[in-house]
């Protein structure tokens, strides 16, 4: 179903019908859209505009085995257009971690912990969907492969230490071939300190907690893709917070970085400059309207980032946001999810050129 941009503009709240979910809506009032957080300026490489993207959001529930089928929304950033893709997601099935478009191809962690861990797979031209296994691995972070019909993927083995590793991922039979692997021993237990950058692969792990279960800092690695070679391997400043996630680099190669404070959803946006032995921040502000339990951000083509905070939840209305870095990653207002019921919320979502 399609809704024009002005029926969305027009109206405070839209209701999107559907035999199956007939209480879900989609709210993106005219006069919301783009109402911004304030925070002091930030210098950080990202597109904050809205040219022609579309969203992919599951709309579903944060429970394994929920009373409804999630859904598949597209989302046009531009225009504010709605196409309802698909609404009968297996509710067995968690759909929280990393999602992406591959042609006419949507993939997304699913999982069913602590039964089953695996993937999504939906073509998004004849809504024929699989749900091939991952090799008892779980999945952090996803890209499209070299070849169609595979992914490069971040997954972790259940061993102990938990064991991370670059895999390339065979969609046909559901094995993977691993590149590289991450010498760490310790994971805080969020998605969201994995990313792609181009053929590198980001990940920003935490200092082992101290012995009151304190983590106050973290060490960032970068893995080359291709070669599964760290290649690079830099502390974050001590004291500085738990590595939450970090965002693509601006040209003169500071990145900004959001970092978590006493185990939890009190969060600093900080930029980093990775030119020195160390990792040093500055211009750090508070950030704690990000806090989304670990799920990672969604970056579009050109930077421009997504984010659904678990923070601005408010009943089943989650609200999306852009982030806008020349005002030191405030956020602008997109669009509110709204769920059946309280536990049914924008999970993962992928972001692509319309």
């Amino acid at each position: 179903m399609m809704l024009s941009s002005a029926s969305i503009f027009l109206t405070i709240l839209v209701h999107v019908v559907d035999a199956s979910w007939s209480a879900s809506q989609l709210k993106a009032g005219y006069n919301k859209r783009n109402v911004t957080t304030t925070r002091p300026a930030h210098h950080q490489a990202n597109a904050h505009h809205l040219d022609d993207k579309w969203l992919y959001v599951v709309n579903g529930s944060r429970e394994v085995g929920g009373g409804h089928h999630s859904e598949l929304l597209k989302y046009n950033l531009s225009s504010g257009a709605l196409v309802r893709k698909y609404i009968d997601l297996f509710a067995i099935w968690d759909y929280v971690s990393a999602s992406v478009v591959c042609d006419d191809m949507f993939y997304a962690v699913a999982t069913n912990a602590p039964v089953a861990m695996g993937l999504l797979v939906l073509n998004l031209t004849s809504g024929q969907r699989s749900y091939p296994p991952t090799e008892s691995k779980l999945t952090h972070a996803i890209q499209c492969g070299k070849a169609p019909g595979t992914l490069n993927m971040v997954m972790s083995a259940f061993t102990s230490p938990v064991t991370f590793s670059l895999r390339t991922y065979n969609v046909s039979n559901s094995s993977t071939t691993q590149i590289g692997t991450f010498p760490n021993d310790f994971w805080g237990g969020w998605d969201s300190i994995f990313r792609f950058d181009g053929v590198d692969v980001w990940a920003a792990f935490p200092k082992k907690p101290d012995i009151f279960g304190n983590i106050d800092s973290g060490e960032l690695f970068i893995m080359d893709g291709t070669s599964g070679a760290i290649k690079k391997r830099q502390e974050f400043p001590k004291h500085g917070g738990e590595p939450y996630y970090t965002l693509p680099a601006a040209e003169d190669g500071t990145f900004g970085a959001v970092f978590s404070h006493n185990g939890g959803a009190q969060l600093s946006f900080c930029t980093c400059d990775p030119s020195g032995k160390k990792i040093t921040t500055s211009g750090c502000v508070d950030a704690s309207d990000w806090w989304d339990i670990g799920e990672p951000p969604t970056v579009c083509p050109d930077g421009t980032i997504i984010v659904a905070p678990k923070a601005m939840l408010s009943g089943n209305t989650q609200p999306v946001f852009r982030v806008v870095p020349e005002t030191g990653g405030s956020l602008a207002h997109v669009m509110d999810i709204v769920g059946v019921s309280d536990v049914y919320k924008a999970e993962t979502m992928a972001c692509i050129a319309a």
